[in-house]
């Protein structure tokens, strides 16, 4: 028959159901501290980023203010023979006068490729030619890292134009004789002519088109080029150079699932939930706010440790050798250095982990500037609100240590050498 314990006023198997309770608080320490460290540790994304990054690409799409002045322009002498570039012009021949309007914006791609598909010749790039989603948009930004082709947009264009009747196969003169002036049904331009790469200076361009029996076209005698390549767009935007995923790390990850939506779907719940101006952390799916997590994450530790703390204390040096509460199986009442090897770390290590991510966690989003351990600069860049925030999670980060370590020292413990201890039941 096993002995009574010192504890004479509680029933016989006190010590058991007191055992599996505190295995069932210890093991909700390690689960709260296991997953913090998975949290914490997971890929982070700032969902104000996030929206910086889709404007970016907004802008991209929209190919705003890329024609500025970026890039040299030809070294051939603008002279009289040359009026300066204008969507819009008339020009005038023996048949008459006639209108014409060069496609806008005035962009032009020579080598441009999308996937295995490449496009001869020069391709007009505007916004509807440009990626509708993130899914393509990822695809079009990897192939342009690789681009070899260039961005030409037309800067003076000759005053003398041909024109040419196909029925007869007669060709004459025509000149332009005013620009910036819109007309009805005028004659669409776009610019042909040598796509060589490497692009130089030295290859014929003209703009030409079509409109019923007749040909025309215009020399170009002067116009800009760049790389076609994400340097122009990083100059342009400050869009990051590389892939999608390193050039848009947080649109990248808050928009998981949501790639194939249209930008013009996706934009507004980008900019929605970067209303809530928090980072996020995505961990097996599940999105936390990063406020929630060091917030309640450090109080939900402390708890756990305290209450453990608490009846550890109660159960330390209690447990006489014959005590049914050693035959439940736990790793603190197991005496193997493994055993104990594992306590250690589900009791003091995990706990301590998290507590400490959860306090740089707390210091990277107060400090902005980089995290440093000079006092004086710490001081120097937080308000008083953020530096009583940045103390009370320190000062928490300590109470967790301490606790821990109490939860080792308080674990269960023969008075006496073991014996034959009963099997499990």
């Amino acid at each position: 028959m096993r002995q009574r314990s010192d504890l004479r006023s509680i029933p016989v198997h006190w010590s058991k159901d007191f055992v599996e309770h505190l295995r069932t608080v210890h093991f909700a320490l390690l689960t709260v501290s296991t997953g913090l460290i998975i949290l914490l540790t997971s890929k982070s994304y700032d969902a104000k980023k996030a929206a910086g990054q889709m404007t970016t690409i907004m802008q991209i799409k929209g190919l705003s203010n890329l024609q500025r002045g970026v890039g040299s322009l030809s070294t051939r002498r603008a002279a009289e023979t040359s009026v300066d570039y204008s969507p819009w012009f008339t020009a005038r021949s023996s048949r008459g006068t006639l209108p014409f309007h060069v496609v806008e914006p005035n962009l032009f791609v020579c080598g441009y490729k999308l996937g295995t598909e490449s496009y001869p010749g020069f391709m007009h790039l505007d916004p509807s030619r440009m990626p509708n989603t993130l899914f393509s948009f990822a695809h079009w930004w990897n192939d342009l890292g690789r681009s070899e082709g260039a961005l030409i947009s037309v800067t003076r264009i000759g005053r003398e134009g041909v024109l040419q009747d196909y029925i007869t196969g007669k060709s004459e003169k025509i000149t332009v004789t005013k620009t910036g002036a819109q007309a009805g049904n005028p004659v669409e331009l776009v610019l042909s002519g040598v796509c060589q790469l490497p692009h130089s200076f030295r290859e014929k361009l003209q703009l030409s088109g079509e409109k019923d029996e007749l040909g025309v076209s215009f020399p170009v005698e002067n116009h800009a080029v760049n790389r076609w390549s994400q340097q122009i767009f990083s100059i342009r935007f400050g869009a990051q150079i590389g892939s999608y995923a390193q050039s848009f790390p947080d649109l990248a990850e808050e928009a998981k699932g949501r790639e194939d939506l249209e930008l013009a779907t996706l934009a507004p719940q980008i900019y929605a939930e970067a209303a809530k101006n928090d980072e996020i952390f995505d961990a097996l799916g599940v999105k936390l706010q990063s406020k929630e997590i060091t917030r309640w994450g450090m109080l939900v530790l402390i708890g756990l440790e305290l209450y453990l703390v608490m009846y550890l204390r109660r159960l330390s040096h209690r447990l006489g050798r014959d005590d049914p509460g050693w035959d439940v199986p736990w790793m603190a009442l197991d005496q193997s250095p493994l055993a104990r090897g594992m306590l250690f770390f589900s009791m003091v290590l995990a706990p301590i982990s998290a507590s400490a991510l959860i306090v740089y966690e707390t210091a990277s989003r107060l400090i902005t500037r980089g995290l440093t351990w000079r006092i004086s600069l710490i001081i120097e860049v937080l308000t008083v609100s953020e530096l009583v925030r940045l103390i009370t999670a320190v000062f928490l980060f300590c109470v967790s240590a301490g606790l821990s370590i109490l939860c080792w020292a308080y674990r269960p413990k023969l008075n006496e050498p073991v014996g034959n201890i009963q099997a499990f039941e």
